[in-house]
């Protein structure tokens, strides 16, 4: 039983890739060993590949949102580009080249089958986007209007946001719970890790852009942890609000204290 054909029906856009990825986790199961054991081995892991599949979607309808409506806003709005055609194309290179590791990221194991909510899932990552352009913007406005740097350093520091911000956002996205419920995939930890360190290295001594030097790259690594924090406990609030009865993998501990926070 190909494995591929235990996960939801996928529109045409995306079986190319998570087809490929499906493929690749068959080649770990062998239909030959005797017991039903391989095939409930089968299921679990169909499961866990749904999870990615969905956490790796919201990442990029939240990021192609802020991306996409941030700049053309600020283009509209200040006649200026917040980043340049280099940088978008570095985010799209380093930033997305490390999303390949999802696919072997740890989930926890559903224990009941999982089905596409695309309504669900469009409305959850568009506000996140939303959210992600406001803070983007507050940014923006503070260090070109009212500190009044240089332009090519804002650019800088909008990329540099941008970078770390949507690495963070993966990690917001890729549980349901609180973002520490389920420990990260060493390979997935390390490919982010190395696309981070990389953006800081670019915008701190000013590689293919202008440098912004120590401090500034340290406000921006603060910035977008606040965010980083902020988005953890929208994204909590919003399964709650959109789904409060498949709420799944959050524990007993913190849906006590979410009663105690939400009055319930």
């Amino acid at each position: 039983m190909p494995l591929a054909s235990c996960l939801p029906p996928l529109p045409p856009f995306e079986r190319g890739v998570w087809g490929v990825l499906a493929k690749v986790q068959d080649m770990s199961i062998v239909l030959l060993t005797p017991g039903l054991s391989v095939i409930i081995d089968a299921i679990k892991l169909s499961r866990q590949i749904f999870l990615r599949m969905q956490s790796y979607c919201i990442y990029r309808v939240v990021e192609t949102v802020r991306i996409l409506f941030f700049v053309t806003i600020a283009i509209l709005v200040y006649g200026s580009y917040p980043v340049t055609v280099v940088m978008l194309v570095l985010l799209a290179l380093i930033n997305d080249g490390s999303m390949v590791t999802i696919a072997y990221d740890n989930t926890r194991i559903p224990k009941q089958p999982q089905r596409w909510n695309l309504t669900f899932i469009l409305s959850f990552a568009t506000f996140l986007g939303l959210v992600g352009v406001i803070e983007t913007f507050l940014l923006y406005y503070y260090t070109e209007i009212y500190l009044q740097l240089s332009h090519e350093m804002v650019q800088t520091l909008i990329y540099l946001h941008l970078a770390v911000g949507g690495m963070m956002t993966i990690y917001v996205t890729r549980v349901q719970g609180p973002f520490w419920s389920v420990s990260p995939a060493k390979t997935m930890l390390m490919a982010t890790g190395l696309s981070v360190a990389i953006s800081t290295i670019l915008g701190w001594f000013g590689i293919l852009m202008a440098p912004v030097g120590f401090w500034w790259t340290f406000a921006s690594w603060g910035y977008a942890f606040v965010w980083f924090l902020i988005f953890d406990w929208l994204k909590l609030w919003l399964y709650r609000l959109l789904n409060k009865k498949k709420v799944v993998m959050l524990g007993q501990r913190y849906l006590r204290i979410w009663k105690q926070f939400s009055g319930d």
